[in-house]
């Protein structure tokens, strides 16, 4: 698992102290880093529903009263990239979706090499929320705003839907909220029809494997210099001289001449 990654239920709501605070006490605070770490699961805040606050319920980072959870951007070559972001105990499910539509912060983007390479592809407006869950399914519910157009553009500019898309997807899906395994995206009765990274319907509800795993560029780059590492340090181990081709191999003398 990632630093700072995942509720492990769902989200804290405004009021409801007595259950925060039974929960703090087993989680724990994830430092923020640009590197990719693996956690365990429960390490993280058990969160209550709620509903859209209206100022973002931002903490100070590892603040004692926060929770890190991971938000998914897109960095370089439109790979997913994700930072860590300290909530308020009071924060919603819905704080998190406002704050992929509000996109990261400055502190955040200098986490990542070259000048506002972190970016967030969900329009302005799209307004996403937790709706239901159909426990049979497994399937989290998450409206948006049809006036943001996210359908059109989930049909005329695939690629960029689908990044939007990912980045909504892999960030519920982070949460680890009981009883989710996928996620639909409704602007109305009808779910809007997603496709994954190899531009291929989704059936059902969208799941981590349908945009690579929500492997991250970073965590990409990391496991192509750890394969090289690898291969050079195994290119390196096998090369040793030839005993037979040597001149002062066991068993032999150099005469004079």
């Amino acid at each position: 698992m990632r630093p700072g990654r995942r509720f492990s239920g769902a989200t804290l709501v405004a009021g409801a102290v007595l259950l925060c605070c039974s929960t703090i006490a087993t989680s724990c605070g994830i430092p923020v880093s640009g590197e990719v770490e693996v956690l365990a699961q429960g390490d993280h805040l058990e969160l209550l529903d709620g509903t859209t606050s209206t100022t973002m319920q931002v903490a100070d980072p590892g603040a004692p009263d926060s929770t890190p959870v991971n938000l998914f951007f897109v960095g370089a070559d439109n790979k997913l990239e994700f930072v860590v972001r300290d909530f308020a105990n009071n924060a919603t499910q819905n704080d998190v979706l406002n704050a992929l539509e509000g996109g990261p912060a400055a502190e955040e983007i200098e986490q990542f090499e070259g000048p506002a390479i972190l970016q967030t592809f969900v329009p302005a407006g799209l307004a996403a929320r937790f709706d239901e869950l159909d426990l049979e399914a497994g399937a989290q519910r998450i409206v948006v705003d049809p006036e943001a157009g996210l359908r059109q553009q989930v049909e005329e500019a695939a690629a960029d839907g689908r990044l939007i898309v990912s980045q909504i997807v892999c960030t519920v899906l982070d949460l680890e909220l009981e009883g989710v395994v996928g996620v639909e995206i409704y602007d109305g009765e009808e779910a809007i029809p997603l496709s994954d990274n190899a531009a291929q319907p989704i059936i059902g509800p969208a799941v981590a494997d349908d945009f690579g795993g929500c492997v991250t560029g970073a965590e990409e780059r990391q496991a192509q210099l750890d394969a090289e590492a690898e291969a050079e340090a195994t290119n390196s181990s096998t090369t040793v001289p030839n005993p037979r081709l040597s001149p002062t191999a066991p068993g032999r003398t150099i005469e004079e001449s």
